[in-house]
């Protein structure tokens, strides 16, 4: 679960539900009611092992997010040879080449084409696809 998703899941979905939920009676609403009552100190220190642990998830996820885009951008910018901002079939073939291997013109083909109908793609293009 997100941090997104778990605030959602706090939040009322309905009229009603908001109404029952501000509602309450005053003892459930204050901030200083005693949680020993209610909860197991085991339990108190479960909890928040469990949302600390999802809080660090989450942040790990963004920076993994913005590191791969960054590093799309960098692939992208290998494929692009001749640096027009478009990659086509004789950017791939060059690409290949530089690294030894010697695409046939109908594996290149087959590689153009799961990017754009085409023949040619920008990096919006090639960002979708991975």
């Amino acid at each position: 679960m997100c941090f997104n998703n778990f605030c959602k899941s706090l939040l009322p979905f309905s009229k009603e539900f908001a109404d029952i939920v501000t509602l309450r009676p005053e003892f459930y609403l204050k901030r200083e009611s005693n949680t020993h009552k209610y909860f197991t100190h085991d339990t108190r220190n479960n909890l928040k092992s469990l949302l600390q642990l999802m809080f660090k998830s989450e942040t790990g996820l963004i920076k993994l997010k913005s590191k791969f885009t960054m590093d799309l951008r960098i692939a992208f910018a290998l494929l692009d040879t001749d640096k027009d901002e478009f990659v086509n079939a004789v950017d791939l073939r060059d690409f290949f080449a530089k690294y030894g291997f010697y695409a046939t013109e109908r594996e290149i083909t087959g590689l153009m084409l799961r990017f754009s109908k085409t023949c040619i793609f920008n990096y919006e293009q090639f960002k979708q696809v991975f």
